[in-house]
């Protein structure tokens, strides 16, 4: 099924683009990098499309109060995501594409440390988010009828840990048809799971629904990790992890600070918005519109899961500018498919704003500035994927604070303006970081020849 629908995408692509994808699949370096680009775009189409119409069945199910009180528990999750997993996927991802060739021995040290951590991270931090989650609703957010809510969606924390770690690997596998199988199974089941779940239990019966499709996604990506590891002969070995506990300081924890900021700057601004008098109503929109937020940066995910092992390998083998041409390429390739979106999306925004319900519709303005932040966000990603490639994780989690600090203060300023005020200030945020990691990356790579604009993307 799934090679039918990439023979489809590949006829729908446009000229330009589809020149863009006969060069680049041309040279061996290129080839790998598109068919990884485009086996995890074609999971990544299914899962988010069909997660897409779920939530908008929910949105249409629950009204406008309720799917924000859906969105606030959403963020408190998100909130401390990144603390559960510890980074653990990016590195799983840079570290088993350097070794699984070089060092099969290292590689599964590393696979097994980077397991044992996400069960021990996940399970921490989701014991401790159901604790505190009575004082989280009671005086974070003043609402204390989620206190139950937010509990059961601590589960969400230890099963997406899991989850992300797994991809962490099987992305290093470089496994992307099998992870675009797993991505439309489990996007398939999710939609009578969360919809069936809000039907008869309302937010929590989603948030239950989001548990089960996470559960289901960790079973298969447990079966094809293990399958992935005895093809290419690469041993397990959970008594000598501890060997490779360096990674946890070079990376994960860099990678966890980082992401942490991220997300506690988001939720911080969510938690200002719902303390406002009518603030549930607009987290509604504004929970409407980061369902295209996130729907926009599924390219950047896609490329990033694609390239991120090409570029750590490249890079570990001191070649630059190989890894310069990749940069290049892939800001190019985001900009050409991203850009369009974000103008549509604009100009028809009051329309798909009212898909989730008549009241929606005056959400359009947050629903613009949204997409345009998403849009700054794909351009910006290229850079940062070159940054997490070489290893400067401290240099990224400066960044990632500095952009927490900047969308806090403006949203503190524009809070009145409700969820438009939310909008500006993270794409006012994303404008500060894009100009931060494009210097930054090109300082990692400047010198090599591929920013000769004589030269070709990719090469032989």
């Amino acid at each position: 099924m799934l090679n039918i629908l990439s023979g489809y995408l590949l006829c729908l692509l446009p000229p330009p683009l589809l020149k863009i994808w006969e060069r680049v699949n041309s040279s061996v370096l290129g080839k790998r990098l598109a068919r990884g680009a485009f086996w995890t775009l074609v999971g990544t189409v299914l899962s988010r499309g069909l997660n897409m119409a779920a939530m908008i069945c929910v949105a249409r199910t629950l009204g406008g109060e309720q799917f924000g009180q859906l969105g606030i528990v959403q963020s408190s999750v998100m909130m401390l995501q990144t603390l559960a997993g510890f980074g653990l996927g990016w590195a799983a991802t840079k570290y088993v594409a350097e070794f699984r060739q070089r060092d099969p021995a290292r590689a599964g040290r590393i696979i097994s440390l980077c397991n044992l951590a996400g069960v021990v991270t996940g399970g921490f931090v989701t014991l401790v988010f159901f604790l505190t989650a009575p004082w989280l609703s009671t005086h974070a957010l003043g609402a204390p009828h989620l206190t139950r809510p937010l509990q059961v969606g601590s589960l969400i924390l230890f099963a997406a840990t899991i989850v992300g770690t797994q991809s962490g690997i099987l992305s290093g596998f470089e496994a992307f048809k099998s992870m675009a199988w797993i991505g439309a199974i489990s996007g398939l089941l999710s939609v009578p799971f969360i919809v069936g779940g809000t039907l008869y239990w309302g937010v929590e019966g989603a948030v239950w629904g989001m548990i089960a499709s996470q559960v289901l996604n960790c079973f298969l990506n447990h079966r094809c990790m293990i399958s992935r590891a005895r093809s290419a002969g690469i041993p397990i070995s959970w008594s000598r992890s501890w060997e490779e506990r360096r990674i946890l300081w070079d990376f994960s924890l860099p990678a966890i600070l980082g992401g942490t900021f991220y997300n506690f700057g988001s939720w911080f601004c969510s938690a200002m918005l719902v303390n406002r008098p009518g603030g549930f109503v607009e987290m509604g929109y504004f929970n409407a519109a980061n369902q295209w937020f996130s729907a926009l940066l599924f390219l950047p995910g896609v490329l990033g899961q694609a390239t991120i092992p090409v570029l750590a390998e490249r890079l570990g083998a001191k070649d630059t500018d190989r890894a310069g041409k990749v940069l290049l390429y892939s800001c190019r390739l985001n900009a050409a498919i991203i850009l369009p979106v974000v103008v549509l999306g604009s100009l028809f925004s009051q329309s798909i704003m009212k898909l989730y319900g008549g009241g929606f519709g005056s959400g359009w303005a947050t629903l613009v500035f949204t997409l345009i932040a998403a849009g700054i966000a794909a351009v910006q990603a290229p850079p940062a994927q070159i940054i997490s490639a070489a290893g400067r994780m401290w240099m990224a989690t400066v960044m990632n604070l500095s952009w927490a600090l900047v969308y806090v203060a403006l949203t503190a300023v524009l809070i009145e303006f409700g969820s438009l005020g939310l909008a500006i200030g993270r794409m006012v945020g994303y404008c500060f970081y894009a100009i931060w990691s494009f210097w930054f990356a090109c300082s990692l790579l400047r010198g090599a020849r591929c920013f000769s604009p004589n030269n070709d993307i990719l090469g032989a």
